[in-house]
């Protein structure tokens, strides 16, 4: 009995066992190309980046808008010109 024909006579054993093998296979080849080209992005994202750029966010979270004041007083610096 070849090789092969004994990987396929126990390939079909276990069904279950075998689609379970080979879809969480799938999914860790999607996981792995999906974070690259994440991380690729992120990458390429911060080379297009100014070095000058001012971030500004709330000290509470990131979620949240920035108080009015300091909204305002950001719009009319002459620095932060749109």
């Amino acid at each position: 009995m070849g090789f092969f024909s004994l990987m396929f006579v126990n390939l079909f054993r276990n069904k279950r066992r075998s689609i379970l093998t080979f879809l969480s296979v799938l999914v860790a080849i999607f996981l792995y190309c999906s974070l690259g080209g994440v991380l690729d992005t992120l990458e390429s994202s911060i080379e297009v980046g100014s070095e000058s750029r001012l971030a500004v966010r709330n000290a509470i979270s990131i979620v949240f808008d920035l108080p009015s004041p300091t909204a305002n007083a950001s719009r009319h610096c002459p620095a932060c010109a749109r």
